[in-house]
């Protein structure tokens, strides 16, 4: 094998090497964008507010637990969880307004049982 051949390999070789990597170092940038599923939903529902909780019917109430929810402090606002974690609700309510208490609670975050308990301390929240 000449010298010039021998160039000619490694410099291909060399080019071969790099082109792997940047590709295994996309497929790493890439893959961690979806990784985060759930903080892209819950920045997009930040956003706007959006409610998903629905009604039981009051046969349906009496045979089903009542939902377990958490409302605490996302980007500035305020979230209500579902009992799996879910963004279900975000309240365009400044955290930074409410008093230190409130704003101390929602930061640790506080669990309700059912959708009346829900509502009234959403009510108190933001009035």
């Amino acid at each position: 094998m000449s010298d010039q051949q021998r160039v000619l390999l490694f410099t291909y070789g060399g080019i071969a090497a790099l082109v792997a990597v940047l590709c295994i170092a996309a497929i790493i940038v890439f893959s961690s964008f979806s990784a985060e599923p759930e903080t892209a939903r819950a920045e997009e529902s930040a956003a706007s507010e959006v409610s998903y909780v629905e009604e039981l019917p009051a046969e349906a109430a009496d045979a089903v637990a009542a939902p377990s929810f958490t409302v605490k402090s996302i980007q500035g606002g305020i979230g209500v969880f579902d009992a799996f974690g879910t963004l279900i609700r975000s309240l365009p309510v400044e955290v930074s307004t409410l008093p230190a208490a409130d704003q101390n609670a929602l930061k640790r975050g506080i669990d309700v049982t059912g959708k009346e308990a829900l509502d009234k301390l959403l009510q108190d929240l933001t009035s």
